[in-house]
């Protein structure tokens, strides 16, 4: 039997600065190079550090209760409903990306190819870190998380010679019925 991971005030961020830490480091040991800016927020990932040496943000998109994971109980009124807690979070790796030089032409097909190839390295090193994280914080001896789940990947931009990828999670805790009647 698996013992109880109980949700706590600091789970989250816990949880986020671990993943963030952790591609980070994968990231830095990659061809394209650790991001010059990484962190954890909330609510939109503002791009403010999308430069050629990149940000990686992660964000805590939304947490709700669940009968069971990963499903979503929060529109179901009973005594208890918060059998366990789970966080919807994101995270992004954006990077510059070619556009148009000073005189209007656009980039070369090159250009382009070179720098789609190192975006989609850098998806494949987010994802499989991500899921090796996660996984070790459920099988540890201290276990840190009662689930997770990998998510999709989704293209972000280009927009303002920036491009990257978003990775969506979800991540769960035992919740108790929140009550002090756990």
């Amino acid at each position: 039997m698996k013992p109880m991971i109980m949700y706590q005030d600091v789970s989250e961020i816990s949880v986020a600065t671990a993943v963030v830490t952790g591609i980070g480091a994968a990231l830095a040991a990659s061809a394209n190079g650790v991001p010059g800016r990484q962190l954890v927020t909330q609510g939109q990932i503002a791009w403010d550090g999308c430069d050629c040496s990149g940000q990686l943000a992660l964000t805590i998109n939304r947490t709700y209760p669940s009968r069971g994971f990963p499903t979503d109980s929060s529109n179901i009124k009973t005594n208890c409903n918060e059998a366990v807690v789970i966080a919807s979070m994101s995270i992004q790796l954006v990077r510059c990306y070619p556009g148009p030089d000073q005189n209007g032409n656009p980039p070369t097909p090159q250009a382009l190819t070179d720098a789609t190839t190192k975006s989609l390295q850098d998806k494949f090193i987010v994802r499989s870190t991500l899921k090796c994280i996660l996984d070790s914080m459920y099988k540890a001896s201290q276990q840190v998380i009662a689930d997770y789940i990998v998510l999709d990947q989704t293209p972000l931009g280009p927009q303002g010679n920036c491009t990257g990828w978003q990775t969506n999670f979800l991540v769960g805790w035992t919740g108790g019925c929140g009550c002090g009647d756990e």
